[in-house]
């Protein structure tokens, strides 16, 4: 029987005392976010957190077995809050430092998307690299009144791409074209607990693809592709050829269009599993159903209960 483990350290202290944690990531979100819950009293007696953990201080949680732990996340405390079941430690990753930089105040003119980026990091930290897989030129871009969140926030709703820290590095890519090259393998008789899943199928699925290209006049074209009426998909082209983003959208649309499952599933701390993975199902039962899955979420708890990862099934890749 495997013994629980956690190594969780706020602003320089490792934490001893713990009731639950539950951190969320996510491709398809902006932050991801931990929330450290401590219980309400230790023998009687209610905790006094008075000045030890603020608002601000690094966190870093490490989670295992038999101490034998990983890191599970990394970033700030983003916000406390006392109740009488406990006291809830509220944290965000890097984007909590986007979040309480504001910029300063301009207009940038004809700028790509990466001049952009590069100037609200170098108001956050001038050490942050960017890896972005977008060239989108913009006639001007103007900043007011905002902090770099706010400016993220702005972009990842216009382009709609994933967008995350990783080692430092602020990606942004579009939906489903960077896969982690480590391939996690489930199986429903041996590592998967329970799940929540719908087989579908192609040919039952309505998918409505828009791709709208941006001419260097400013004027935008768009292209769609599928079946009104469904669910919509949204992407913003670099191509200024509309056969080109007419070919996209029948792409997009055949990719997002399969036979396979949609929905969760969950198991424990091992295999570790993180967004942007790739996974494979295996079910002895039903072994036709195979495949190969995009990792969209994750949403891990811990506590005396045990460990648990839930999963969320993106794309089937293959």
């Amino acid at each position: 029987m495997y013994r629980m483990s956690h190594d969780i350290v706020i602003g320089g202290r490792r934490l001893r005392l713990l009731e639950k944690v539950v951190i969320k990531r996510s491709v398809e979100n902006l932050a991801d976010t931990a929330t450290i819950t401590l219980p309400a009293y230790v023998l009687g007696r209610p905790i006094e957190l008075g000045n030890k953990i603020q608002e601000g201080d690094g966190v870093n949680i490490a989670l295992g077995y038999d101490g034998e732990t990983k890191m599970e996340f990394s970033g700030y405390v983003d916000d406390i809050y006392i109740g009488k079941d406990g006291i809830e430690i509220r944290c965000m990753d890097e984007l909590w430092r986007f979040k309480n930089t504001s910029l300063k105040d301009e207009v940038l003119k004809a700028p790509r998307l990466k001049d952009v980026l590069e100037s609200i990091c170098q108001q956050v930290d001038p050490q942050i690299k960017i890896n972005c897989d977008y060239d989108i030129d913009y006639d001007k871009f103007t900043i007011f009144k905002a902090t770099a969140y706010d400016v993220l926030t702005k972009i990842h709703e216009e382009i709609k791409a994933d967008i995350y820290f990783d080692n430092g590095e602020l990606h942004l890519h579009p939906p489903y074209s960077v896969v982690n090259q480590k391939m996690v393998k489930l199986d429903f008789a041996r590592n998967i607990e329970t799940s929540d899943l719908k087989y579908i199928r192609a040919k039952d699925q309505k998918i409505e693809v828009e791709v709208t290209i941006k001419k260097p006049d400013g004027k935008k074209h768009t292209e769609t592709y599928g079946s009104t009426g469904g669910k919509k998909v949204s992407i913003i082209a670099q191509s200024e050829s509309k056969e080109e983003a007419k070919q996209l959208a029948e792409n997009e649309y055949n990719a997002c269009c399969f036979d396979g499952y949609d929905g969760s599933v969950t198991g424990w701390l091992l295999p570790y599993v993180q967004p942007a993975m790739a996974i494979s199902l295996h079910d002895e039962d039903l072994p036709d159903r195979d495949g190969k899955y995009y990792v969209v979420a994750t949403e891990t708890t811990f506590s005396k209960s045990g460990g648990q990862r839930k999963i969320t099934l993106g794309r089937r890749l293959s």
